[in-house]
């Protein structure tokens, strides 16, 4: 009894640590060192969900990135902004621009053409998401290659399988332990500089604004399907753990009483 007993706390243990980074995607840095598709990191699965953070400093600027997908997959990608200055300040077509290739060679753009803000509670940062694309992946490497139009931070989030830890080929992850900042916080609070505009027209959050009754559908709407499935995951998982255990102590108690 006292080995079931065990059995169910380190259980209940390795659910939560398994179910803690529910809804999450791993994060990927992307510096001027992947200035392109084929020198960016590479993803062998691009169903597996990753979050590509990065900053372009002025329209000259690209970044890019790979990911191979088997023929009839899902190819789903989120493109959003940091939810602060300075980019909340902008267009959307002074945003980045996504150019995904398949790999037949055809290709599409993927720009800023929607504007909803959401609260990530894993990171505790704030986020516009303005753009969400997904199709029937062909068999192959797909090429992704983020183009500036004025400085600005970008996240590009693929794929919907969450496992933490998954080998990326040509990156390596940044190691932060005991440098008192990890490289989310660095990127969040190093906003890029602006140049003075005297053109005025509607920014992200103006646009936001105009349509606030339908944006506020659309926030429910995306923070109920961002992955309901992991959420009654964890739930299940959590309920299955705490029944065991307790079970596993009643069972342990009474056999002490009979003792």
């Amino acid at each position: 009894m006292r080995r079931l007993l065990v059995l169910g706390c380190l259980t209940f243990l390795l659910m939560c640590q398994f179910a803690a980074p529910a809804s999450a995607h791993d994060p990927i840095f992307l510096t001027s060192q992947h200035d392109g598709a084929d020198t960016g990191p590479f993803l062998p699965d691009g169903t597996i969900s990753f979050a590509f953070y990065g900053d372009l400093g002025s329209e000259k600027e690209t970044r890019g990135f790979q990911a191979e997908f088997q023929e009839g997959q899902t190819l789903q990608i989120s493109m959003l902004i940091p939810a602060a200055l300075p980019e909340t300040n902008l267009q959307f077509e002074d945003l980045p621009v996504l150019k995904v290739t398949r790999p037949d060679g055809t290709s599409f753009d993927l720009a800023a053409e929607m504007s909803v803000e959401f609260y990530e509670p894993y990171t505790g940062t704030s986020y516009i998401r303005v753009n969400e694309f997904r199709e029937v992946a062909q068999g192959g490497i797909h090429d992704f290659l983020l183009n500036a139009n004025l400085a600005a931070r970008f996240v590009v989030s693929i794929g919907a399988i969450e496992r933490f830890g998954t080998p990326v080929k040509r990156y390596a992850r940044p190691f932060s332990l005991g440098s008192g900042s990890d490289p989310l916080t660095e990127w969040f609070s190093n906003a890029p500089e602006q140049k003075a505009e005297n053109e005025e027209r509607p920014s992200v959050v103006e646009n936001t604004a105009e349509n606030k009754s339908e944006l506020l559908k659309n926030v429910e709407a995306v923070q109920e399907s961002d992955n309901p499935k992991s959420r009654r995951n964890l739930v299940v998982l959590l309920t299955l753990g705490i029944v065991f255990t307790a079970l596993s102590v009643w069972g342990a108690t009474r056999r002490f009483k009979r003792l």
